[in-house]
């Protein structure tokens, strides 16, 4: 929701736009979006919608096709759809399987305040994310592993034997939990497993821009980055640890960072956003 619909509905809010996030959508509107599979309904409505003369969008950030409860969800939307919107590369070669209609990749914008790097701290880690993640963090975290790590979970559980020391930390998550995270510890730990192949890479945007590098597995948009300060896991947590003991990151931080600015920000993706909804009024998509 943060990515997706808050962070672009304000932007086009101060460009002018009049945007409207509700169950339903205002009959005025030009164009209406639908997200992921929050109303079991939406098809029927976006076919609604659709025959009064709105334009419909349909943003996925997940893969759900083969979900036995979502998957006829999702293809029926991309049906009723006359726009396609996905978060990455991957996602769209996913979603072609289904359809023939014009896929638009929108990247996740990053939301968290630039920090500088900061060698001095010592080595810790940090892990945040959902709970279907947090498979692959504990399959991640070496057996014999004594490195700090903070994990920010919305629900207590239960951890495996070869983590409980003293040093793994359970922390709230909240929406400001990367950041002060960040500020704690000095690298981030974000496996991608369980198939995530089609996930956005905004975990790991998010830890770059506050200054802290990133192991990690390497799927499409991860790899598409093309960022110095993301470390593969596919050589091992424990070689990559052993890495960041010695390399001076500061630099590619930097140039990651001044990436992000460029391709990443709020205002960079929500013109994104903006480019499309008008290019869809003017009746060119």
């Amino acid at each position: 929701y943060r990515y997706r619909v808050l962070a672009p509905a304000q932007y086009l809010r101060n460009n002018s736009c009049s945007v409207s996030i509700d169950r339903l959508a205002d009959k005025k509107a030009s164009i209406v979006l639908f997200g992921k599979h929050w109303n079991s309904n939406d098809w029927s409505y976006a076919e609604l919608c659709r025959q009064r003369g709105q334009k419909i969008v349909f943003d996925i950030c997940d893969d759900h096709f083969n979900h036995k409860r979502y998957g006829a969800h999702y293809r029926r939307m991309l049906d009723v759809a006359h726009v396609i919107t996905v978060n990455s590369e991957a996602m769209a070669h996913i979603v072609e399987q289904f359809t023939n209609k014009i896929t638009y990749v929108i990247p996740d914008p990053v939301l968290t305040e630039q920090v500088p790097y900061d060698p001095s701290k010592p080595l810790s880690l940090m892990w945040y994310g959902q709970r279907m993640n947090l498979q692959g963090l504990l399959d991640a975290y070496p057996v014999g592993c004594t490195v700090p790590l903070e994990i920010f979970t919305l629900h207590p559980f239960e951890l495996p034997e070869h983590m409980r020391h003293s040093g793994i930390k359970l922390s709230q998550w909240h929406e400001n939990c990367i950041q002060e995270g960040a500020a704690r510890n000095s690298a981030a730990l974000l496996p991608y497993r369980q198939e995530k192949v089609a996930k956005s890479a905004n975990r790991v945007l998010e830890a770059l821009n506050c200054g802290i590098p990133v192991l990690t597995d390497r799927i499409p948009s991860v790899a598409n980055l093309g960022f110095q300060g993301v470390l593969d896991l596919k050589a091992g947590t424990q070689a990559c640890l052993e890495s960041l003991k010695v390399l001076d990151l500061s630099e590619d931080i930097r140039q990651a960072q001044k990436m992000i600015n460029l391709a990443y920000s709020r205002d960079a993706i929500g013109q994104k956003w903006e480019e499309l909804f008008l290019s869809i009024a003017w009746g060119a998509k």
